[in-house]
């Protein structure tokens, strides 16, 4: 089987996190014996909109880069749905292209993109109501999700089981995140990003350096 992964955000090299969570989901299918093809800016032409603080955040700066960004995605997702078996798309812009690719498609929905989808609710509807999954990160994603008329929705958070407490401390508040994706003395390359919520979604203002942190 073969699988058509579009993103708008996938690491350039080893030491860049962006879309890092898709480069991994890619190395499980992968691992299973699947074959993938990654759509991601390089293989269609971005414009500058890609990374940086991400697309909401570029398209309020250039956004007549947008038609040109938007033409070479859904030509780069058309010539790999030829040979592929599914299309799946991270995010729901990228949705749009999969839903023009000519093959069953899988959304898969963080979250920050369910603001873009109350402000453009008839292209959230075409896009959900052909996907034929559409995988939500929580139970509220997926109850909008369902709303805006995807038909089969599943939930399809980033790890199983929390087994490691991550404390985050702010100049506001201190924050808990539980999660499986740490194990036990193994040790990681952290990045924390300060992050701004608007009415477009979240947009990324500051990154820290690569810290290595080892779970006890």
């Amino acid at each position: 089987m073969k699988v058509a992964i579009v993103t708008t955000s996938y690491p350039r090299d080893e030491a860049d996190f962006a879309g890092r969570f898709v480069a991994e989901t890619v190395e499980r299918l992968r691992a299973r014996g699947l074959e993938v093809d990654v759509v991601a800016p390089g293989v269609y032409r971005d414009f500058g909109l890609a990374y940086g603080g991400g697309v909401v955040h570029n398209v309020r700066k250039r956004p007549w880069a947008v038609p040109g960004l938007a033409a070479s995605l859904i030509s780069a997702v058309r010539r790999a749905a030829r040979t592929a078996d599914v299309v799946h798309a991270y995010w729901l812009p990228t949705g749009a292209a999969a839903a023009l690719s000519g093959k069953p498609f899988v959304v898969s929905l963080p979250g920050t993109d369910m603001e873009l989808a109350r402000r453009a609710p008839r292209l959230a509807r075409a896009i959900l109501s052909r996907a034929k999954v559409a995988l939500a990160h929580s139970e509220a994603i997926a109850a909008e999700a369902r709303r805006l008329g995807a038909t089969d929705v599943r939930i399809a958070p980033a790890g199983t089981t929390p087994s490691t407490t991550l404390t985050v401390i702010s100049d506001q508040s201190i924050s808990e995140l539980q999660t499986a994706a740490l194990h036990a003395g193994q040790s990681y390359a952290i990045v924390v990003e300060a992050v701004r919520s608007t009415t477009l979604g979240s947009i990324v203002v500051a990154r820290t350096q690569v810290a290595t942190y080892t779970v006890p």
